[in-house]
């Protein structure tokens, strides 16, 4: 869960030249952000035009991801997410997915890893319309992981120094795909997960 990196740094660059004392150019960004992902499957038994009977499927893949970025202390909020559809035709073995990235779109509210919820009307690449009313409930121990990393590239330096915690969550709520009313009644196989990150990052160019 490093998506995003943290503050908490202190750095003092002190760099000397023939003509006295120069100091270093520095850029520090720190970061913040609350994630929501779930996934689930809907199945179906339909009769094929021949008769016989067959599985119909969808799967429904959900992530949200808001981040608020301050960049030399000026701060940007975006909120990003990916939503997939994949269909499977059991009577004529026909397999479609649509997949969409976007921006700014729907919406993302989380509470100390404890629920989250997310919304949003979504039109992937492939035509599908998916509208998002989805809660999640988070059901065990939040499990914490920390990264910290220093580079070296030439006259550049980076520190980097990030920490997450993420939490399994069950799914609730309604999802619509072109129109159809998805309840949580009809889901198999729900997964979903929470997570908190926060994360800084230090650059640091020597003169």
């Amino acid at each position: 869960m490093n998506r995003s990196l943290t503050g908490g740094f202190l750095v003092l660059a002190m760099l000397t030249s023939t003509a006295g004392v120069a100091l270093a150019s520095k850029t520090v960004i720190k970061a913040k952000g609350t994630d929501a992902t779930g996934s689930f499957e809907v199945q179906e038994v339909q009769t094929c035009v021949d008769g016989s009977t067959a599985l119909r499927t969808m799967s429904v893949h959900i992530g949200m991801f808001e981040s608020t970025t301050t960049t030399n202390g000026v701060p940007s909020t975006v909120l990003n997410s990916s939503i997939g559809v994949d269909r499977f035709d059991g009577c004529n073995f026909v397999f479609s997915f649509g997949f969409g990235l976007f921006q700014g779109v729907g919406s993302l509210t989380m509470t100390a890893l404890k629920t989250g919820k997310i919304t949003g009307h979504f039109s992937l690449d492939d035509g599908t319309v998916v509208d998002l009313n989805v809660t999640l409930t988070g059901t065990d121990t939040a499990t914490l992981g920390a990264r910290t990393q220093r580079s070296i590239l030439g006259k550049v330096i980076v520190i980097e120094r990030s920490i997450g915690t993420t939490r399994t969550a069950t799914l609730s709520g309604t999802v619509k795909v072109d129109g159809q009313n998805i309840p949580a009644t009809q889901w198999t196989s729900p997964s979903g997960e929470l997570a908190r990150n926060t994360g800084g990052e230090i650059t640091i160019l020597k003169p």
